[in-house]
């Protein structure tokens, strides 16, 4: 009588899932898929409009020229930073820090029903649905860079060419960690909304507190001095670092905020692996409950 011998797969290595070399050649190995769904990510956002993907450019214009006319001259705030012209300072400093906000702001937003949402993927073992969050993030960060170059077209036409400065090739440095930061959250995100329906809506609310704990429309010298707990939670924000000094290198012709900008780094690094780790030791649940 022969022996029938069952083998079932053994349990992936804890370290597999965080391991930041493995994360990086699964990445690069699905990098034509990921770049095919963030174009199509990218082709979806106006689908069905007249100008098509022509919004992606004309929208984040519009959305400046609105700032410009309700900030620059109806309420005439200014940032008092920089040698920005005067009708444009707030706008500008505004638009810049939403650009960096924003993708942080859409990647944890669509997160929660990435996987929930395509049922059909899920059930394909071949499919590799780590990528799903990582298009999220290359779609924003293309959006992000298309308002960034209205923006410095826009500085161009108003102060000449003498308002770029080199300090702008710094960008990448503020860029990186906010890549890290979304993409980490994002993978988080997506694995928990995949059991608990219910995390996108707690995630809509967290996100608006977050914009008002960020120095989008406010400067973080304006909160008094007694209001330490504020000050520290907004000065400690992860986004806040990113914001100013995505200001710094855009508009200001500054130096990043070496020590803060390093840590911040650091910290997305480790949210990254983190949140890809959670996404990767749920990934075979997913299928059970879709």
């Amino acid at each position: 009588m022969s022996e029938v011998v069952i083998r079932s797969a053994s349990a992936v290595p804890l370290l597999a899932h965080v391991h930041p070399v493995m994360l990086a050649r699964s990445l690069w190995a699905n990098r034509e898929l990921i770049r095919n769904f963030a174009s199509r990510e990218l082709l979806e956002r106006h689908k069905g409009a007249l100008l098509g993907v022509g919004w992606n450019i004309l929208s984040p214009l519009l959305q400046l020229a609105v700032f410009t006319v309700v900030f620059g001259y109806i309420f005439g705030s200014r940032w008092n930073k920089g040698d920005l012209p005067a009708h444009l300072d707030f706008p500008l400093t505004f638009f810049a820090g939403q650009c960096v906000f924003q993708v942080f702001a859409e990647c944890a937003s669509r997160a929660p029903t990435l996987v929930s949402g395509r049922p059909n993927l899920v059930r394909k073992v071949v499919f590799p649905l780590e990528i799903l969050p990582v298009t999220v993030v290359y779609a924003a960060v293309v959006h992000a860079l298309i308002s960034i170059g209205l923006l410095l077209v826009v500085l161009c036409i108003a102060g000449g060419f003498g308002m770029l400065r080199w300090q702008i090739a710094l960008l990448p440095l503020v860029l990186v960690p906010l890549v890290m930061w979304s993409a980490g959250v994002a993978w988080a995100l997506a694995a928990i909304g995949a059991f608990i329906r219910d995390v996108r809506h707690v995630v809509v609310v967290a996100v608006q507190l977050l914009m008002f704990l960020t120095p989008l429309f406010y400067q973080i010298d304006r909160i008094p001095e007694e209001q330490t707990a504020i000050r520290w939670c907004i000065e400690h924000n992860p986004l806040s670092v990113l914001v100013e000094n995505a200001r710094r290198v855009l508009l200001w012709g500054e130096w990043p905020q070496w020590a803060a900008l390093g840590w911040v780094t650091l910290l997305g690094a480790v949210v990254m692996i983190g949140g890809h780790g959670l996404f990767s030791v749920m990934r075979r649940s997913m299928a059970d409950v879709h």
